[in-house]
């Protein structure tokens, strides 16, 4: 994971290459959604925008908006539902960031958030790529990162553009031996999804590394690993004391 491999076009990214991943991002996007418009039944009654805030959409924008409940739920005879609770917490607090900061619905600063993620995990794809290959390594992981069938949840509702903006980041950070970077992100992921248990471990993984070059810090890079892994134990014994 040291920064001293990196290849010298890696080290040079300037703002024109940026803009490739961007493209590529923006011309997925507009391709995904013409297909989804194109494939809503005639006369249907729910639009693009619709689709887009659908299934875990809805729970995300609801926990935005009036937080998290205070117990389990049950429905009228007593079986136990799903709730907001199931939804880490990064995410709808995002949302209720855009929505103080621009005055936008609750909806459509979800929508926001996500393109905006979306566009950072993008670049970061690419960057990563670069730093470990070359820039047309990164390019590829980037196409292939856009244009990949689930790829659409990027421009829903959903926690994945954000969580992994956040997961990308930190390999570039512990790459370049940013190691307490590399840390805040890993425990932003983590608070973000539940499988950023897996990416705090892939952290912890790189910090063990470093500590057998013997290189750099000794402690940060065992500050970083520690705080990432903290992040999904600490969601969920805060769930258990509240319900």
């Amino acid at each position: 994971m040291s920064a001293v491999t990196e290849s010298p076009t890696a080290s040079r990214l300037d703002v024109r290459v940026m803009a490739l991943p961007l493209l590529i991002y923006a011309l997925s996007r507009i391709v995904q959604l013409w297909l989804v418009a194109w494939m809503l039944p005639d006369g249907v009654q729910d639009e693009v925008r619709g689709r887009l805030l659908s299934w875990d959409g809805g729970w995300f924008v609801r926990v935005a908006r009036e937080g998290y409940p205070h117990g389990y739920t049950y429905d009228e005879t007593g079986t136990l539902v799903g709730n907001g609770l199931a939804f880490f917490p990064g995410y709808p607090t995002f949302v209720r960031l855009m929505h103080y900061a621009t005055g936008l619905s609750y909806e459509t600063a979800a929508l926001t958030v996500s393109w905006l993620a979306g566009a950072v995990a993008a670049v970061l794809v690419f960057v990563l790529g670069a730093r470990l290959y070359d820039r047309r390594a990164g390019l590829a992981l980037t196409v292939l990162f856009c244009a990949q069938p689930m790829s659409l949840a990027l421009s829903m509702a959903y926690s994945e553009a954000l969580f992994t903006a956040f997961v990308v980041g930190m390999l570039v950070a512990a790459h370049r031996e940013l190691w307490l970077v590399a840390g805040l992100l890993g425990l932003a992921a983590a608070l973000t999804g539940a499988a950023g248990a897996a990416a705090a471990i892939a952290l912890a993984v790189a910090a063990i590394m470093a500590l057998r070059r013997g290189e750099g810090s000794k402690w940060r890079p065992v500050v970083a690993a520690v705080v990432a892994l903290i992040g999904v134990p600490a969601y969920l014994l805060w769930v258990g004391h509240r319900v």
